[in-house]
């Protein structure tokens, strides 16, 4: 079956991945399976990152789910990572949730596409800072190669998309559920948001819009 392939260029793994000559990220390379037979391409420069971690960096307050959730709507499984308020254990609070995309990216460099987000880290800061900053973070795993299918909400011939319907739908209609019910939250709109970066943006605008 012929499809459109996007790719980088690494030495092994994403620790040292291709570049331009200024060492910042390129954009991913394409190869269309129905018009070439095959592929030649220039590297420009490695990107070799450092000081890798041999263990996780995410703060004792992540919790990653132990079972994925199966998606009713998209009929596949996804790794959930929920971020819990320093003072969790030790109160009878409800506190306020943020939903979060690219999961694997929010809080841990073993598990994060070149660089973690450190998003534990800034909330343990806030929350040391003003308790009243207590939030819970869920992130979402990103569905790897069906990541851009996921986060766009229409077909685009080149670079996929179109299941961002059904995306939100697992978040509104089965993931919020099953936080609420599992962790001590406040349910009501004023007090959910939904972020991400890049064609997470783009999705979490949608998903706000709907």
């Amino acid at each position: 079956k012929a499809e459109v392939i996007y790719f980088k260029f690494t030495l092994g793994s994403w620790t040292k991945v291709e570049c331009n000559l200024q060492g910042e990220d390129i954009e991913n390379r394409s190869l269309d399976t129905s018009a070439q037979t095959y592929y030649r391409g220039n590297i420009a420069s490695w990107k070799i990152l450092q000081h890798t971690p041999q263990k996780s960096t995410a703060s004792p307050h992540v919790l990653v789910l132990e079972d994925s959730l199966f998606m009713q709507s998209l009929k596949r499984y996804r790794t959930i990572r929920v971020y819990l308020p320093p003072d969790y254990e030790q109160s009878h609070r409800k506190y306020p949730v943020l939903y979060m995309h690219d999961g694997q990216n929010l809080f841990d460099q073993l598990t994060a596409y070149s660089q973690e987000w450190g998003i534990d880290e800034i909330m343990d800061t806030a929350f040391a800072q003003n308790t009243k900053n207590a939030c819970i973070i869920v992130g979402v795993d990103n569905g790897e190669q069906k990541r851009i299918d996921e986060y766009s909400p229409w077909l685009n011939t080149k670079y996929g998309g179109g299941e961002g319907a059904e995306y939100v739908d697992f978040l509104v209609h089965q993931l919020k559920p099953f936080i609420d019910q599992n962790f001590r939250t406040k349910p009501q709109t004023k007090h959910t948001g939904i972020m991400g970066s890049s064609m997470g943006g783009l999705i979490s605008f949608y998903a706000g819009m709907e």
